[in-house]
């Protein structure tokens, strides 16, 4: 059963299940640069923006001149200079003074996890679709549900989301959730789920100066 619903989002959204590509993409050394490095919304220009306010501007425009020259594609081994890099980064931003307001040494611990992900993956954008209409009748439930339908006929549309094929290939083992798109979160209690870099700088202009982050957190 759970091979024909996977064809059948496939064939709805590509044509052809055959020509649909991997829910999953490894993404490409070159990739993974821009991702974490040179990109426009890369994770280490997010961490500059978000460390704006907080660090002075030479200091921060000394910091934006280094990683502008550490540039990993210019290596001939790009993971291994990625690697480097982040490591280099991690230390520079764990030198910085902490404040209630920012926590550089919570950030130089995230960027230190990036440094030692072996492989990054991207999601390929899979349309959400909604299947045609199937009417319901109260005999089609028998006695027992036949009262909760209420009278006549009810239309009933199955929404098949974005994450719908990845989340059943993944887990077709276990077919116990209403929503398989959710079976991807649910099953993350043994993950390691990483906070975005802007939860370590506060925003507000009058942040609490309750600890939050330290050696016993």
């Amino acid at each position: 059963m759970l091979t024909f619903v996977v064809r059948y989002v496939m064939r709805c959204i590509f044509g052809d299940p055959m020509k649909a590509p991997p829910p999953l993409e490894k993404l490409s050394p070159e990739a993974v640069v821009s991702f974490l490095w040179k990109g426009e919304d890369s994770f280490v220009e997010e961490l500059l923006q978000c460390m704006t306010p907080h660090v002075e501007e030479s200091s921060l425009n000394d910091l934006k001149s280094k990683v502008r020259a550490r540039d990993p594609l210019s290596s001939k081994d790009i993971q291994k200079a990625v690697q480097k890099s982040l490591l280099w980064l991690r230390d520079e931003v764990r030198n910085l003074p902490c404040t209630y307001k920012c926590r550089h040494d919570a950030a130089a611990d995230l960027i230190h996890i990036y440094a030692y992900t072996k492989c990054f993956f991207r999601v390929l954008d899979y349309k959400t679709i909604t299947s045609p209409p199937v009417y319901i009748s109260p005999l089609d439930l028998g006695p027992k549900c036949a009262d909760k339908l209420g009278a006549g006929l009810q239309e009933y549309r199955k929404i098949y989301g974005q994450n719908y094929c990845l989340g059943q290939l993944i887990f077709w083992h276990n077919q116990s959730d209403v929503e398989p798109d959710c079976t991807l979160a649910r099953a993350s209690k043994g993950s390691l789920s990483l906070p975005d870099i802007s939860s370590f700088y506060a925003k507000a202009h009058k942040p609490s100066r309750q600890r939050v982050y330290g050696p016993k957190t």
